[in-house]
This record gives C-alpha cells, structure tokens and sequence, in this order.
C-alpha cells in the first residue's frame, strides 16, 4: 500500500484511507469497458441524502481495493464499494467548503486478492446479492425510530433518503391491516396504497374488496387519480370517476353477478359494448338518443 493511502488502524483494527486516495477506474481516468474493473455505475450521481447519511455515521462497511503497479509506482484501485468512496470525497468536500472542524470521512477498506478474470464478477456480486428491506419492513423500522424520539429528519438522514419519503414510510404503517398485506403480496404499489392513506381502515378495506369482486387490480395512477378526485370536493364533495374503458366495461359485462344487476343498467352497458338495440329496454332512453341525433 502506497503511503499516501494514509494507512490508519481503528480500535478495531480496521484499515482506512482517505478517499481521495483510492482511484476509481473509469472515474479517475479515461479507462474504459474493456478495463476489467470498469463499472458504468461509476459515473452516477450522488445523491444529497447519501452525503448526509455519512457526514452523519460514516462509511460503515469495507471497501473492496486492490494493489496495482503503474510505471515504477503503483495505486490503489477501487474493486467494489464505488459509491461509498464517492459520498466520502462529497461528504468531505462540504466539510472542506464549510470550514467545519468535523474529522474528515475515511474509508474502511480490506484487499482483494483474485485472479483478475475474476475481478467482474466480484463486482457484480457485491453490486446485485444485495438485498433490499420492502418497503413496509423499511416503514416499520421508521415508525420504530420515531416511537424511540428521533425526528422524521433524523430517521431519513439515517436511512439515505428525503424526509418526505419518511413520512410517506410513516403512512403506511396507517393503513388498514387488509391494505397493508395488499402491499406485501404485491397486489398495489406503495405508493397507490398510500393514496388511500386518507380513507377510515373501513373505506380501504371496502375499496380492495371492490376490486377483487370486478376482479381488477388498482393501479397507482387511478389510486392517485381517486385521492385528487376526494381531496378537490367536485361532485359536491363526493369523488367523480373518470371515464369507464371499453375493457372494463366488457370484465362488469362478463362478471359472474352483473346479470344480478337491474335489466336497464344491463342494457346501458351493452349498448355502450355495441348492441346497438339494447337501448330499447330501456324506458326513455331512445328518445334521449334521438335528440342527441345519436339514433333515427
């Protein structure tokens, strides 16, 4: 290892560097995808919320580094943890910008030894084996924080995201139990469950069993599209629906119950579907037609 790595043991014994040390190919330099070590990943941005998830605990798991000679030096390149040594260099450049006294960030960081045919795929295996708490494990956590005094601030500085993305966490815990396990089986989003987020559990519960009799799923953009028809009081205060599609129309039509339903709301709904004379069992309607000239 170089000296200018700046080699330093924790308590621990943990290896740090200082992340303007460690070189990241493709970012660094002008490597390219033939580079073994080349990651196009390298060049994302960085996100404000991760700088300060940092500057707040840290880098708190090992980057994976290798020793590579250049000419008659060498230099220490980054094998996986890319984006932890990019929010450190970030992280430490606001400090250096605001004058703060904080200690700078360093890097944890442990060598790998490999063949370098290898090299790709530890990168991949770090990058993807990965697994990501869903998004109601990550709520509950959340709501467990706040229950314990942290601020929404707090919570979401721990976590790497916005604070309105926290209190969006925070409504699902809301939710009815019913509507919550929607969410978990995958049957809505988060986001179109949290849209119902401001009905009683009673109201979210009737709307997903409304759904699972006309045997439809709930999209997140007419989840959405519901919230703003409730929130906009049209319809004296009650929620319009927008247009009914073609293909909606034929599932109510095939539906086991619909011929349940009276004979005249039958014949609306077929006539709408094509038969054309099906408004002739409906008392009234041909006249109405004839005005709009829609009939002779």
């Amino acid at each position: 290892m170089p000296e200018s790595t700046e080699r330093a043991k924790s308590k621990g014994g943990r290896t740090y560097a200082d992340p303007s040390n460690l070189y990241i190919v493709g970012l660094d330099g002008d490597e390219g995808p033939d580079h073994p070590l080349y990651d196009e990943r390298a060049r994302m941005d960085v996100s404000d919320e991760a700088v300060q998830n940092v500057l707040a605990y840290g880098i708190l798991e090992d980057v994976g580094v290798r020793l590579f000679t250049v000419g008659k030096g060498s230099r220490t390149e980054v094998v996986y943890g890319r984006q932890r040594v990019k929010w450190a260099r970030a992280a430490n450049k606001m400090l250096d910008e605001s004058g703060s006294d904080q200690p700078r960030i360093k890097v944890p960081y442990s060598v790998v030894k490999m063949d370098p045919k290898m090299l790709v795929g530890v990168i991949e295996a770090e990058n993807n084996v990965r697994t990501q708490d869903d998004a109601l494990t990550r709520s509950e956590k959340a709501k467990r924080m706040v229950s314990r005094g942290h601020t929404e601030r707090e919570v979401a500085v721990a976590f790497g995201v916005t604070t309105e993305a926290v209190r969006q966490w925070l409504k699902l815990t809301e939710l009815s139990a019913d509507m919550q396990k929607a969410v978990k089986d995958g049957v809505l989003t988060p986001s179109a469950a949290i849209a119902f987020s401001d009905l009683s559990h009673e109201d979210q519960d009737a709307r997903l069993a409304q759904a699972r009799e006309l045997g439809v799923t709930i999209s997140t953009s007419e989840a959405r599209r519901q919230r703003s028809e409730r929130t906009s009081g049209k319809s004296n205060g009650e929620a319009r629906g927008a247009p009914i599609g073609r293909n909606m129309l034929k599932k109510l039509a095939d539906h086991d119950k619909f011929t349940e339903l009276p004979p005249e709301s039958q014949a609306v709904v077929r006539w709408i579907l094509g038969e054309r004379t099906s408004y002739k069992r409906v008392a009234g309607l041909a006249k109405i037609l004839r005005d709009l000239g829609a009939i002779q």
